[in-house]
């Protein structure tokens, strides 16, 4: 069975209209503290060196653009100084590097948003030259001008897929035209329902980006260490729920440690007679 070790770090509590260094800080310090965790309670903890800043790095960059679409290789060339050093960035509770990736995702966020306003009033075309390949999806693209090109392509990919799952759905076919302004407007609400995930979670996208980073450095331990911030926390125990759990005993101390001490009548420890 799999076991997971949760890591819930608060670190300090912040003012309210705290600044965006506080927050940064106290992120380089949950990070920190999340190394100190997983050293006291993994049996086999993993050092924290070389090595692992190079899996930080590729698991911070996915937790933010799994689908490679924010970053282009240009913003990566600017943050691949630190791969090898994010070791040293959370033994030292350094934030050069979350500060750095935070800048060059707000504003790739803010790009992307501002393109999709554009993507959203244009008719997309049902026949062109253009092809998406999987190897264009599967990578970066090597600039900016690129990553607009590519997310393009996407954007109009899905809108087709769209088109065409909505004819699939009725009898008789409907008007393209008709069609293809739904669709364009679903496309455009989908990409847009991520983005605002990101800019509306607590604390905004600067929040998002230093919750990625820590969840992060844990799953760098093993995939079943897992950080919770306090609003993943609340929403845990939120599922969760606050009823107590009866198992139909209680325990006492005996002369050989922790024993049963009385069944409660009705419980199926009870009923079960043994």
């Amino acid at each position: 069975m799999k076991s997971t070790l949760l890591l819930i770090v608060t670190g300090l509590l912040l003012p309210v209209g705290y600044s965006f260094a506080q927050l940064t800080a106290k992120t380089a310090n949950n990070a920190f503290l999340i190394t100190r965790m997983a050293e006291i309670y993994h049996v086999q903890p993993r050092p924290v060196d070389r090595d692992f800043s190079s899996d930080l790095f590729t698991l911070t960059i996915r937790a933010l653009d799994a689908d490679k679409i924010y970053f282009s290789r240009e913003e990566l060339l600017q943050l691949e100084p630190y791969r090898f050093s994010l070791d040293r960035e959370l033994m030292d509770k350094k934030d050069d590097f979350l500060k750095l990736l935070i800048s060059l995702f707000d504003r790739r966020i803010h790009q992307t948003d501002s393109l999709l306003d554009l993507f959203s009033v244009k008719v997309v075309p049902l026949i062109s030259g253009d092809t998406y390949t999987v190897a264009e999806d599967t990578v970066f693209a090597a600039s900016a001008a690129l990553r607009t090109a590519k997310l393009y392509k996407l954007f109009r990919r899905n809108v087709l897929e769209n088109i065409a799952g909505a004819n699939d759905s009725v009898a008789v076919p409907l008007r393209t035209d008709s069609l293809e302004i739904a669709a364009r407007k679903k496309t455009t609400h989908a990409f847009k329902r991520s983005i605002q995930r990101i800019l509306q979670s607590n604390d905004g996208l600067p929040g998002f980006v230093c919750n990625a980073w820590c969840e992060s450095v844990a799953s760098c331990f093993d995939p079943h260490t897992e950080f919770f911030s306090l609003a993943k926390k609340e929403e845990f125990q939120g599922e969760l729920g606050d009823k107590q759990m009866q198992f139909g005993f209680s325990l006492s101390e005996g002369r050989e440690g922790t024993e049963i001490a009385r069944l409660k009548p009705g419980s199926p420890a009870y009923r079960s007679g043994q």
